[in-house]
């Protein structure tokens, strides 16, 4: 399922971004997706060395975890 780009595995569209120490909102007016065009926002936390990122189409949800690895230090 492309939960992201609609059609295709890899994507790219301009937008913009703001946050708070919880939060993250995009504004996205050329998502290739028109019902995905507008503002989201998005939860966020970082816990045990690891990012928490969650969203929710209001049906179903998703929850991203990235661990730092070390790579680059």
């Amino acid at each position: 399922d492309n939960i992201v780009c609609p059609t295709e595995t890899s994507c790219e569209w301009d937008g913009s971004y703001r946050y708070t120490a919880t939060t993250i909102t995009t504004e996205e007016p050329s998502h290739p997706d028109p019902d995905e065009r507008g503002e989201d926002s998005s939860a966020y936390v970082f816990c045990g060395g690891r990012l928490i990122f969650m969203d929710s189409d209001g049906e179903d949800g998703i929850r991203l975890m990235f661990r730092r690895t070390g790579w680059g230090d």
